[in-house]
């Protein structure tokens, strides 16, 4: 995604609701404004519009905190269970 500058993500919002808050058309109008800018699609004024309302921020944060999961947790639900069922079964082949 582009680097924008706050002045121009706050063109974006108002052209957003100028555009009846159309992406598409938003782009459009924001291509032929600017010209010398970064072309715009409506993917990506739908991200800008999708930070802002979700985090209250026009920048990207950067070095945020990602959210980690345990892989050796998620490996047990399905080896503890597995290793019960190979046990039963070893244990009544053998019984038999």
């Amino acid at each position: 995604m582009a680097n924008y500058n706050n002045s121009q993500i706050v063109d974006i919002l108002i052209t957003f609701g100028e555009c009846g808050k159309n992406a598409a058309e938003t782009a459009r109008v924001l291509n032929e404004r600017y010209p010398d800018r970064h072309r715009h699609s409506a993917r990506s004024i739908l991200r800008i519009i999708s930070r802002a309302r979700q985090f209250g921020t026009l920048q990207v944060r950067k070095n945020r905190q990602r959210s980690h999961y345990e892989r050796d947790n998620e490996a047990n639900v399905v080896i503890q269970p597995l290793t019960k069922l190979l046990g039963t079964l070893f244990l009544h082949v053998f019984r038999n």
